[in-house]
């Protein structure tokens, strides 16, 4: 053992001895001193001097494990942190004195409310256990009666979340074990609820287990459920766009292979005008006007005149054939 570990463990012995002689002095009033400070102050003297001679003596700080003070917040829970306490006790080799060290590890409101408490609670584990459990529940003190029999999962809720709400209310509830498994059970889902009854559960991590994989496959079944109908949606899609296009194929086929005709007269002048390209350029002759560069009935300059001779239209008397066809 280091000299610097046994100064440490001789410094903490007499800072423990100075606060139990504290405490000695105002219970000098009683008629018979507690028989418990003086108990604790040669337990802890005799363990200050085994630990500076014991071979297997450690040091706790230098292994970095350290007790957090508890400071009586309305949401802090008195049951964890004294449970955390006594098992830090215990490793400190401190085991079933550990109620007089209690209080140097309190502060704020958790102080206050340890030195308003009588003696007779102070020096007694069970009722200091059960007043600081029941003043520091989580809630400020407040009971709220038996939470894990209210308790429903919720619409759309995990069994995740609704097995960590069921745990949070059977750590504080003092209810059996089968009762806790059975009110879980019956806050399920009806669907999840069917399926853990089956396998008949008798503890809270196989219900969380079997409840789990049962809302796992209900996941499966919607997954798949969803992936029928989008590729029969797909599907339907696909054969209504292909009937559609093999009843507009020929139509539109057709319109792109044949073109619309011109009218007549465009027709007509079309001829005249290939006629004239394959044959000799003076041999052609406009029929309405008798110009040789007419080939176009848009721009024929007897377009819309009256002949002089029939009084029809669109040609000139000049090329008039009415007394040709009379003579025939």
């Amino acid at each position: 053992m280091s000299v610097l570990a046994t100064l440490s463990y001789n410094t903490r012995a007499k800072s423990a001895e100075q606060q139990l002689n504290k405490t000695a002095e105002v219970s000098a009033g009683a008629s018979q001193a507690p028989t418990h400070s003086l108990t604790s102050l040669q337990t802890i003297n005799q363990r200050a001097e085994d630990r500076s001679t014991s071979p297997c003596a450690f040091n706790m700080s230098g292994l970095g494990i350290q007790m957090s003070r508890f400071f009586g917040f309305p949401k802090d829970r008195g049951d964890v942190w004294l449970r955390d306490f006594r098992h830090f006790c215990t490793i400190n080799r401190i085991g079933d004195q550990w109620l007089p060290t209690v209080k140097f590890y309190l502060e704020g409101h958790a102080r206050t409310w340890y030195d308003a408490l009588n003696d007779t609670v102070k020096t007694s584990a069970d009722d200091f256990t059960t007043e600081f459990t029941t003043r520091f529940n989580g809630n400020d003190g407040i009971q709220t009666g038996i939470p894990i029999v209210s308790l429903k999962q919720m619409h759309k809720e995990s069994c995740y979340d609704y097995f960590t709400r069921v745990y949070e209310a059977a750590n504080q509830s003092t209810l059996p074990q089968d009762f806790i498994v059975s009110m879980a059970i019956q806050g399920l889902q009806p669907h999840l609820q069917a399926a853990v009854l089956m396998h008949g559960c008798t503890t809270l991590e196989d219900v969380r287990q079997k409840a789990t994989l049962a809302e796992r496959g209900s996941q499966a079944v919607v997954s798949e459920q969803r992936n029928v109908a989008t590729l029969d949606i797909d599907s339907i899609t696909t054969k209504v766009a292909q009937t559609v296009i093999a009843a507009l194929a020929p139509r539109l086929q057709q319109e792109h292979e044949e073109p619309v005709p011109p009218p007549t007269y465009a027709r007509r002048f079309q001829r005249e005008r290939q006629s004239y390209n394959s044959n000799n350029q003076t041999t052609h002759t406009c029929r309405r006007c008798g110009g040789r560069n007419c080939f176009d009935f848009l721009t024929c300059a007897a377009r819309g005149k009256t002949c002089l001779r029939c009084n029809r239209k669109n040609h000139f008397s000049e090329t008039c054939r009415t007394n040709l066809n009379n003579l025939q």
